[in-house]
């Protein structure tokens, strides 16, 4: 009977790390996802058809100065209060890098740390403008709106979409600090 017990014990002990497991396979569907549905609209400097990506995201220094009192001006109803307070814990809590994986971005190079070492010792052009430093999706809405951040040639945006109709639309800038 102790052993059982013992058993289930250890079987319930395990529910939360299962439980995130899926949680993050989801969120990792939905983040590729979208990333693949914006890549060509957004994404077309340096014109390539291979785009160079650092190979993680990250939300680290990629919100700054986000100035959501614009956005809820133009659009007033948009967003809710709640809705924009969990974008911003997002946007500031979440500084865990996320390793993307090969070939799940189309017609895409990952770059490494190393290889980024080697290109800070160019010019300013191999420096900022050959690659694009990406921030987490953030996802509010089950899964239909998205904050998104993005850099190249030392130049920041971040941009709200809406999915609608299971394609992502560029709502607004909501960001340029």
């Amino acid at each position: 009977m102790k052993i059982i017990y013992l058993i289930l014990l250890f079987s319930f002990s395990l529910l939360p790390i299962l439980s995130n497991a899926q949680t993050d396979t989801v969120y990792e569907k939905h983040m590729y996802e979208f990333i693949n549905q914006i890549r060509y609209s957004q994404f077309d400097y340096p014109r390539t058809d291979t785009l160079l990506i650092r190979n993680f995201l990250s939300n680290k220094s990629m919100f700054l100065a986000v100035p959501f009192v614009a956005f809820k001006k133009s659009h007033p109803n948009f967003l809710s209060d709640t809705e924009i307070n969990e974008l911003i814990v997002q946007f500031n809590n979440d500084s865990i890098r996320f390793n993307l994986k090969e070939n799940r971005i189309k017609n895409a190079k990952l770059i490494s740390d190393s290889a980024i070492e080697i290109l800070d010792k160019g010019n300013f052009r191999e420096r900022y403008c050959s690659y694009w430093q990406f921030s987490k999706p953030c996802f509010v809405r089950n899964y239909t709106i998205c904050a998104f951040s993005y850099e190249i040639c030392d130049e920041q945006s971040t941009i709200l979409y809406q999915k609608i109709n299971d394609k992502w639309l560029r709502v607004f800038e909501i960001g340029r600090p």
